[in-house]
């Protein structure tokens, strides 16, 4: 296993983390769709457009999923999905850190 080509990995999918965010919450800053978002069925909806966004960003582009050239052996499409779920969840910290920055 080649811990320095996971941890670079991690990075590149921390800073594609930050655009997927980035692009969410562009999409949810909409007046429209602003005074909805504090309900369960729009926060629901943020986590799972994220996970898709995140999802096809890892299925078309191979080369940022986590395991790609770590030596550890993983179907491509399980490798997908837990660097999708991983994504998810660090555009999530990003979130709560934008949002703890605003004072929110």
């Amino acid at each position: 296993m080649k811990s320095n080509v996971i941890i670079s990995n991690i990075f590149s999918l921390f800073v594609v983390a930050i655009v997927i965010e980035t692009a969410v919450s562009a999409f949810f800053s909409i007046t429209a769709v602003k005074e909805h978002e504090r309900k369960v069925l729009m926060k629901s909806m943020r986590e799972a457009i994220t996970f898709l966004a995140a999802f096809f960003f890892c299925f078309v582009v191979p080369e940022i999923r986590i395991f790609r050239e770590s030596g550890i052996k993983i179907t491509g499409m399980a490798d997908t999905i837990i660097s999708a779920l991983l994504i998810a969840r660090m555009s999530d910290i990003v979130r709560g850190l934008i949002s703890k920055l605003k004072g929110e």
